[in-house]
């Protein structure tokens, strides 16, 4: 455990929510509270001293009750989790005890007060640095980035963020417009469609979309989940390096359409020298985010600077994995 989770433990049970008030604590008690030894309270104790969390008066011999002041409620501790390493364990910590002890049943305001401060837009300050910073508390874990495997709207809504498909959907003029193709065009009987690749657009490993990646993202559909997109495709053609056809056994006069869908999103050549595996967990696409963390707690996000259809403004995007979140947003 951090400091920042020691103190939050310890101003939890001993302080009554209350600061600057002497509070008479031997040894053992915090040592059985933090399940460590006593030697090591010692040293948890002068590490919160220098940091001018607690004033501390040491009781004089072995088992005598010593006196300690919190100096930091709970709203200057989180300023603190800001300048921390260790944020998203110090803030599950925090999360899960005041959970575990019900104190968000029983101070509604606490509650309110605490997500406010922690999660949702947090702008260019001395913890943050020179970014903004979007975080998001979620319940349950995002699995697989895979646009292949993505079928919960949460994974949707991410994939959209990190990769582009060659056409979009207008859901305002009911229409498909140009996205990563730039134009397209089909043959009198919609056997064979043909895309033209807009030059210039990078992926997140800075590699350039060309029609063998285009290629293999379809190819590999075959033996996915989602190999019913690509049921009556005869042969994928790479005519140039920006121009990509399919030729189809029958008349596919939805093509257009159906490439719309997330799981038609242009992945590089060979995942960008990736296993599928690791790809699913820190994918390489197009979009405005690219994935710098991602693991059952925590997916972070960061800005795609080269995303070809301008900059988003949001600099990074954390999304904290907390599954005792999720009765605070469903009440």
């Amino acid at each position: 455990m951090t400091l920042i989770g020691y103190y939050i433990q310890l101003f939890m049970t001993f302080s009554r929510n209350r600061t600057n008030e002497p509070i008479k604590l031997s040894r053992s008690m915090l040592s059985n509270e933090l399940n460590c030894s006593e030697r090591n309270v010692i040293h948890i104790l002068n590490k919160m001293e220098e940091k001018e969390w607690i004033l501390r008066k040491s009781g004089k011999g072995r088992g005598n009750l010593s006196t300690i002041s919190f100096q930091k409620g709970i709203g200057e501790i989180i300023d603190c989790l800001h300048d921390s390493s260790s944020y998203h364990q110090d803030l599950n910590k925090l999360l899960s005890y005041l959970d575990h002890h019900q104190l968000f049943e029983k101070n509604k305001q606490l509650a309110q007060s605490l997500f406010e401060k922690l999660f949702g837009v947090i702008p260019p300050n001395q913890y943050a640095g020179e970014i903004d910073q979007l975080r998001i508390p979620y319940f349950r874990s995002i699995l697989s980035l895979d646009p292949s495997d993505v079928e919960r709207q949460t994974e949707r809504h991410m994939v959209e963020q990190l990769f582009n498909t060659l056409v979009v959907f207008d859901t305002e003029r009911q229409e498909v417009k140009p996205c990563i193709s730039h134009y397209w065009e089909s043959s009198h009987d919609d056997k064979v469609w043909t895309f033209y690749i807009r030059k210039g657009i990078s992926f997140h490993h800075e590699k350039y979309v060309e029609a063998e990646d285009v290629k293999f993202t379809f190819e590999r559909l075959k033996d996915t989940p989602a190999k019913w997109i690509t049921r009556y495709i005869e042969k994928i053609i790479c005519l140039d390096k920006h121009i990509i056809q399919f030729q189809f056994a029958i008349s596919n006069r939805c093509w257009p359409l159906l490439l719309c869908s997330p799981k038609c999103a242009i992945i590089p050549v060979d995942y960008g020298n990736k296993s599928k595996e690791a790809f699913a967990r820190e994918p390489i696409g197009t979009g405005p985010y690219k994935v710098m963390t991602h693991n059952r707690e925590l997916l972070r996000l960061s800005v795609h600077h080269a995303y070809f259809k301008g900059r988003a403004h949001m600099d990074e995007i954390s999304i904290h994995i907390m599954p005792s979140v999720e009765n605070y947003f469903t009440q």
